[in-house]
């Protein structure tokens, strides 16, 4: 199942224009040459920040925070418009919007200025060949096809030209975490978490959003497990998308070293924003010997969503989640 045949059931605001989609294909096949002309095989200086979790979990947010607490440097709305041309989209986001700083303002991960972090994803399927629901069940056996020297010239290219760290959500990359630590070696994972129940009852509400009353359409990130799950009732999907991601993310993360792992609860960085930064700085020096500049203008505090009023979905996706971990042993 291709992912743009997923996202053309789209409904509302969050539809897809056909036309918009083909001309920006047009684009970055154009451009694509000259961006890989330019590239050079520069050193990793600087940390690569990559935000993983669940769907619905504050990955978003995650980037933003980290993006301004520490002025780290991210692909903008403009920008990531140029997917298989990335230096061309900076060099212009650069030129007409000068120098930007993220807001703290989403919409299921859609931010709304063009100045806006943006999670790249384009950029990232496109490298990892992540194009269909199949390509995820089968990422481990694929990775002797995806192009790591090219990906990995690549971002030694963007981060030359950005002379700085870098944050990126990467749910892509999720899937291929030891092999891209290989490859950069300055690398950090932040794995954000939140209350499963919050997630699993979020992701309902968002596929109501895309799809209308269709909620049995698959919506964001893929476990391994993935083609099993589209066959079952669309709770029974949610339940095993929240269960089996945790599941895949522990073992991802348990093979990385653990000086580069960094575990946050969205609670956490929403209630205490500025220890929460003071602790990953302190994290980021001890583990890679790294000096962060942590920003002074975080706000004391931000809103903390939760779905506890939700109590019916709750209450059934709690039942659904044990029976999960029951028949899983755990």
């Amino acid at each position: 199942m291709e992912l743009k045949d997923i996202s053309a059931k789209r409904k509302g605001e969050f539809a897809k224009n056909p036309d918009q989609e083909n001309f920006l294909e047009q684009m970055n096949a154009a451009l694509e040459p000259l961006d890989r002309a330019a590239y050079q095989d520069y050193p990793i200086e600087h940390p690569f920040f990559f935000v993983v979790g669940l769907p619905r979990s504050g990955t978003t947010f995650t980037t933003q925070f980290l993006a301004n607490a520490f002025n780290l440097s991210y692909v903008n709305n403009l920008a990531a418009r140029f997917y298989k041309a990335p230096l061309q989209g900076l060099k212009l986001a650069e030129q007409l919007l000068g120098p930007t700083k993220t807001s703290f303002k989403s919409n299921y991960a859609s931010t709304p200025e063009l100045s806006d972090i943006h999670e790249f994803g384009y950029f990232w399927r496109h490298w990892l060949k992540k194009g269909s629901l199949e390509a995820v069940a089968r990422a481990q056996q694929d990775e002797a096809h995806i192009d790591w020297k090219g990906l990995k010239v690549c971002l030694a290219s963007l981060q030359h030209h950005w002379g700085n760290a870098s944050v990126f959500k990467n749910i892509f990359g999720s899937y291929h975490l030891p092999r891209l630590n290989q490859l950069l070696q300055n690398m950090v994972v932040v794995h954000v978490t939140r209350d499963p129940l919050d997630a699993a009852v979020s992701i309902y509400k968002a596929r109501k959003k895309y799809y209308g009353d269709d909620i049995s359409q698959w919506w964001s990130y893929s476990p391994p497990e993935v083609l099993d799950l589209v066959k079952l009732d669309p709770l029974d999907q949610i339940a095993g998308q929240v269960f089996y991601l945790r599941k895949f993310y522990a073992e991802q993360l348990r093979l990385l070293p653990q000086e580069k792992v960094i575990e946050l609860e969205y609670q956490q960085i929403t209630q205490a924003p500025a220890n929460t930064a003071r602790q990953i700085q302190e994290q980021v020096k001890n583990g890679l010997g790294y000096e962060l500049t942590l920003q002074n203008d975080l706000p004391n505090a931000f809103t903390y969503r939760t779905n506890q009023a939700d109590e019916e979905l709750r209450d059934i996706f709690n039942e659904k989640l044990s029976a999960l971990e029951k028949s899983q042993g755990l």
